[in-house]
């Protein structure tokens, strides 16, 4: 998320400015749907949308700097994503092929690998990794969060944070040095 002016602008839309919303949604939005993909979820864009509802039900009472808000809407999509799992165990749904194309959404490093092994090769490695693993993950690196901001969402330590990071890189690094050898 961009930081420059976003003060600002989270401000404006405390004050139910349209520009501001746009924005806040420009900044947000491609970062929280590269999280629901990751993280496996059966409906990306419909998450987007609640988290995007729950952030104009209670921005008016946000209170903190950019750090604190960045946490505070992935903390909100979190919950969203909890919340699709339950009623999903609770109603399955007939799944269905969907195009694997423009399934995740990164920038920079990501972005250069996954135009190297390709966006369903991807997926089928992060699928390798533990659901815990593979949440750290999707906020460190999609999310762009930081250790704490990652801890306290996901209400674990900083040092439980760095330890699934650190495990979770080691297995992809040996899963694409294995890919390596045999291509």
């Amino acid at each position: 998320m961009s930081l420059h002016g976003l003060e600002e602008v989270i401000g404006a839309a405390q004050l139910g400015e349209e520009w501001a919303w746009t924005r806040l949604y420009e900044e947000i939005a491609p970062q929280l749907l590269g999280y629901f993909r990751v993280r496996g979820s059966r409906n990306a864009e419909d998450l987007v949308g609640e988290t995007f509802v729950q952030l104009a039900r209670n921005l008016a009472r946000f209170d903190g700097d950019i750090s604190s808000f960045r946490s505070w809407v992935f903390m909100i999509a979190h919950h969203r994503l909890s919340n699709e799992r339950r009623r999903f165990l609770r109603k399955p749904e007939t799944l269905t092929d969907e195009p694997v194309a423009d399934r995740l959404v990164g920038t920079s490093a990501e972005d250069e690998a996954i135009s190297v092994i390709g966006n369903e090769e991807a997926l089928d490695m992060l699928d390798e990794l533990t659901a815990a693993q593979r949440n750290v993950v999707a906020l460190r690196f999609i999310a762009d969060l930081s250790v704490d901001e990652t801890a306290e969402i996901l209400r674990i330590s900083s040092g439980a944070v760095k330890q699934l990071t650190r495990r979770a890189l080691q297995r992809l690094r040996r899963r694409i040095s294995e890919q390596a050898v045999t291509r």
